[in-house]
């Protein structure tokens, strides 16, 4: 036996109203004939409290009305085996399909977990491209729910991306094209324009010119991709004076700052960096911290910012505290341009698909339904056992009734007045 809905019991303090009811309420006195008083010794009157218990049979079937109607609330189920085969005949089914596999699997669980008891089932339905899945998805999927994979359609043998721009040496601007063949990629580039302005606005102290322009042509050295025009970005460093600020409320802005944080060798060079922070004002909003080094954010709470991002009019703006000299600069001069730019999707041009082998290990059927868990939101679809205590309830209650016109009765001896009780 299980309760579905247990603090229904926290009314189980009403069982006491009976009993104070018997204990306090006053009976009135027989009326006897008697035929004269001249033999009755007079006595002085005095008050007589009354302790004991009257009627217990019937106080006994208030209590149990009481306690029927409350079990009742608490939607008591009995588990027995014709329910367990009812609930393990039953499968309950979600079917995932189309690009974003990761996205219908959270659905899928969601909408499972809605559904009453039986055995719960995922069937994913794909080409199966590599990258669609992954392990860390497949283990998000509660083990009480089993994983069935259908591999639909086929990938073609090669597949090439849209252009895409990236700068390079100098500013140049090369389109460039990923071709998929197999397990083999190749890239083919053009030069699209003679040169394109960084873009960056860096505002440093005098002097650090021959830095940052090391910094920055290391960072086209490596390319990085070529952001859409109006996406620019202002980068203060070492202690200048910063423009006005506002919050990052546009959405290239915001996807813009997430990339930031995102990027792991922007982090690892930030936890590199030792004895130097911006101070507290750069903690409270619109800054938003992207990067903290690991001296300074392990010892303060909050932890001292070492690279933050807001707005300044159209423009991202970025203040660091590092030196133009540091390591983390180009690092994050690269992460800027790489988060200003829109990047291609390479997993829609993917032709390799998931091995046969891998998805029979991911597959697991489907279990048996255990008892509806208190906190599911599929309790109003499992029939339980409230009607049988609700039948007793009104039982009971009938049975107080016949009592209560017995006793009445009783006492009388069918003439006279009627004695009250409780």
């Amino acid at each position: 036996m299980t309760f579905l809905y247990p603090t229904a019991f926290f009314a189980v303090f009403l069982v006491t109203v009976p009993v104070l009811i018997h204990l306090l309420v006053h009976r009135r006195a027989e009326r006897l004939v008697f035929p004269t008083l001249r033999f009755i010794q007079p006595a002085r009157l005095a008050s007589m409290r009354r302790r004991m218990l009257d009627d217990v049979p019937l106080l006994a079937v208030r209590v149990a009305i009481l306690g029927a109607a409350i079990a009742a609330l608490a939607a008591p189920l009995l588990i027995t085996s014709a329910r367990e085969r009812a609930w393990n005949a039953r499968v309950v089914r979600e079917t995932v399909a189309g690009a974003d596999l990761r996205d219908g699997l959270r659905r899928a669980v969601a909408a499972l977990g809605h559904a009453p008891p039986a055995r719960r089932e995922i069937v994913v339905a794909s080409a199966f491209p590599i990258g669609s899945l992954t392990p860390a998805d497949i283990a998000a999927v509660p083990t009480s729910i089993g994983l069935r994979f259908e591999r639909i359609g086929a990938l073609p043998e090669t597949r090439s991306t849209a252009d895409t721009r990236v700068l390079a040496d100098g500013g140049a601007v090369l389109s460039r094209q990923l071709t998929l063949a197999g397990a083999r990629t190749s890239v083919r580039e053009a030069r699209a324009a003679e040169r394109e302005p960084f873009p960056i606005e860096v505002d440093a102290p005098p002097g650090a010119k021959p830095a940052l322009d090391a910094a920055i042509a290391a960072v086209l050295s490596q390319r990085v991709w070529a952001p859409p025009a109006g996406r620019r970005a202002r980068l203060v460093i070492a202690g200048r004076p910063t423009p006005p600020v506002t919050p990052a409320n546009a959405p290239w802005m915001a996807d813009a700052i997430a990339r930031m944080s995102r990027d792991s060798d922007l982090r690892t060079a930030a936890s590199h960096t030792t004895g130097i922070s911006l101070d507290a004002r750069f903690v409270a909003p619109p800054w938003q911290v992207v990067a903290v080094s690991d001296d300074v954010g392990a010892e303060l709470a909050p932890p001292a910012p070492l690279i933050v991002v807001a707005a300044s009019g159209s423009d991202l703006l970025v203040v660091s505290a590092a030196s133009p000299l540091d390591i983390v600069t180009p690092v994050l001069l690269r992460s800027i341009v790489n988060s200003l730019a829109v990047l291609p999707d390479l997993r829609q041009a993917e032709v390799v698909t998931i091995s046969d082998s891998q998805l029979r290990a991911w597959s697991r059927p489907a279990p048996p339904p255990a008892a509806p868990r208190l906190d599911s939101p599929s309790l109003e679809d499992v029939s339980d056992d409230r009607p049988w205590f609700w039948a007793a309830t009104l039982a009971l209650l009938a049975l107080e009734g016949w009592m209560r016109r017995a006793r009445a009765t009783d006492v009388n001896g069918g003439a006279g007045d009627v004695a009250r009780v409780a």
